[in-house]
């Protein structure tokens, strides 16, 4: 249960992780079967737990690779040769699941109108997450979209009203976005 917990935290703070999954054992193995782990970017293991040591080197490093690809991956591991193998005697082999969960790149949009709608609907079927900061943009305009006119206020810890201001005054570059978050 606390895998899920802490898919859901990482999810919601857009935190890039990755799920290995131990989905078969053939011999001696310390991991049993459906044994999870969740590993942060640097594949540092944040959570559960799949097997010793060389298992988890193994795991760490094709998971920063799954990083780098954006696809999953099932990897074998060979427990029976402490040289050739995984460095451990155990007398059995596993296979291991490695899936990157990213989060959907984040487009901001600003303004409303036919233009923005077009763009915010070609950008939800290209997979993006859109939000659309408009105080005039409602859900009905916008519903596959996140639609504030707070949310730059929350990110840049501004007030509503500073928010609103530095809104009227961006096109003299008094707006800023994180450098994650294209602006169109």
């Amino acid at each position: 249960m606390e895998h899920s917990r802490l898919q859901l935290e990482l999810r919601e703070q857009r935190r890039p992780y990755a799920l290995a999954t131990v989905v078969e054992i053939l011999g001696s193995s310390s991991a049993k079967p459906a044994a999870k782990a969740l590993l942060d970017l640097s594949g540092k293991i944040i959570s559960g737990w799949i097997g010793g040591g060389c298992a988890q080197s193994m795991v760490s490093e094709v998971a920063l690779e799954c990083f780098e690809t954006g696809e999953p991956r099932m990897i074998e591991i060979d427990l029976n040769d402490e040289v050739f193998g995984a460095g451990m005697p155990c007398g059995g082999s596993m296979r291991v699941y490695v899936e990157p969960v990213l989060p959907k790149p984040l487009l901001w949009l600003m303004g409303h109108g036919r233009i923005v709608e077009s763009l915010c609907e070609f950008a939800c079927r290209l997979g993006f997450e859109v939000i659309v900061n408009d105080p005039q943009a409602t859900t009905e305009d916008f519903p596959t979209a996140t639609v504030s006119s707070v949310m730059i206020a929350a990110i840049n810890n501004y007030s509503h009203s500073q928010a609103t201001l530095l809104s009227s005054h961006s096109s003299q570059g008094g707006l800023r976005l994180p450098d994650s978050c294209p602006a169109i």
